[in-house]
């Protein structure tokens, strides 16, 4: 098994890049969200040596993340980290059916979009204040959500969460 911050460096930020370099490329979006969505396995796996303890934290930990509420309650994610989550699980599953997680979001609820600069917008095309382009996740009939900015949120979240994902090589050797 990968060590957390070794699966990260090696799996995860190429195929990050890769996407970035590429945003309009939905399959390069999946799997990019999938590998991101990973690291999450990889620390507990390698922080807990009993799995199904292991499998409980990694499971606690995405909901509590891309939790987005319900009824009125504020949740305890965000639509950053719940967007990687539904587009990963989704390009594996087709379409999601678990309550938690937007269920009915399918593998292609997404446009490929142009980048959309106040007073400069493509008619059917951008999303105002969509600066970057590219694979946009349709999330609900109101809300659509760029996947690279999507992505780098989540790194962002997980980087902050997980130390041994940033920390020396020689320290995160050690976690």
């Amino acid at each position: 098994m990968y060590r957390a911050r070794e699966y990260y460096d090696l799996i995860v930020r190429p195929t990050v890049e890769e996407f970035f370099a590429q945003h309009d490329d939905p399959r390069r979006g999946m799997l990019a969200c999938m590998a991101l969505l990973h690291t999450v396995d990889h620390v507990f796996q390698n922080r807990i040596a009993d799995g199904k303890k292991a499998e409980r934290e990694i499971t606690r930990f995405n909901d509590t993340k891309s939790h987005l509420g319900q009824g009125g309650v504020p949740g305890t994610g965000t639509f950053g980290y719940a967007t990687v989550q539904a587009f990963a699980n989704a390009s594996k599953h087709a379409r999601l059916t678990r309550a938690k997680l937007n269920p009915g979001f399918g593998s292609k609820d997404y446009e490929i979009v142009a980048p959309g600069f106040v007073g400069e917008l493509e008619c059917d095309a951008s999303y105002l204040g969509d600066e970057v382009g590219g694979v946009t996740v349709l999330w609900d009939q109101f809300s659509a959500i760029n996947l690279r900015n999507a992505i780098e949120h989540t790194m962002g979240v997980l980087e902050a969460t997980f130390h041994e994902l940033t920390d020396p090589p020689e320290k995160a050797a050690e976690a």
